[in-house]
């Protein structure tokens, strides 16, 4: 019998040029697999992470809510409702605030009118009204006399010249002036009218 040596793998085998190429890309393709596994791994480590972070700050909000009181529980419980009603009020405290932003606030008008008056002279009516922005008072004053001087002249100056007052009020003029008769004496009553800015 005759042996036939016949090498049926050498037509099969490749270069050895082709070969250190083909395994230095099998090299580059393990490692770019390593590196997307060690990536993939860490991202999904990331949300792990960030989900027990959640639930344990579900568990914290449910801790609370169960331990609050119950005004304040049902608030928590339904927070759309919750934000509806807070959309609501605050509507309200807008509309308050508008009309709060108009009202007039007489009672420093007053004192930086009346605090200072000389002692002879007396308040003997006062009228505010709001809608018209006006305040009328009349006030008791002796008669001018050259040793009194004039005091309707005097407060009217001495209202000019204080610059807080003058900052609320656009002008004070006296409207109406008579003598009357009180006790023993004479006095001027004069009616002013402030309006105001």
């Amino acid at each position: 019998m005759v042996n036939f040596r016949i090498n049926l793998a050498k037509s099969c085998v490749s270069l050895i040029g082709k070969r250190h190429i083909f395994y230095k890309g099998m090299i580059l393709y393990v490692l770019l697999c390593a590196a997307a596994l060690v990536y993939l791994s860490y991202t999904a480590t990331l949300e792990l992470v960030a989900a027990y972070k959640n639930r344990n700050q579900r568990q914290l909000l449910f801790n609370s809510i169960s331990s609050a009181p119950p005004i304040y529980s049902e608030l928590l419980r339904n927070p759309a409702r919750t934000y509806q009603e807070l959309e609501k009020y605050s509507k309200q405290i807008g509309i308050l605030d508008q009309a709060l932003s108009g009202r007039v606030d007489f009672l420093p008008i007053l004192h930086l009118l009346l605090a200072d008056l000389p002692q002879n002279i007396r308040l003997e009516s006062l009228n505010a009204v709001a809608g018209e922005r006006t305040i009328s008072f009349s006030l008791q004053v002796p008669l001018a006399s050259s040793e009194n001087g004039d005091y309707v002249r005097a407060l009217l100056a001495a209202w000019n010249a204080n610059p807080a007052l003058m900052a609320k009020v656009g002008s004070i003029r006296p409207v109406t002036g008579e003598r009357r008769s009180s006790g023993d004496k004479e006095v001027f009553l004069v009616k002013f009218i402030c309006a105001l800015k």
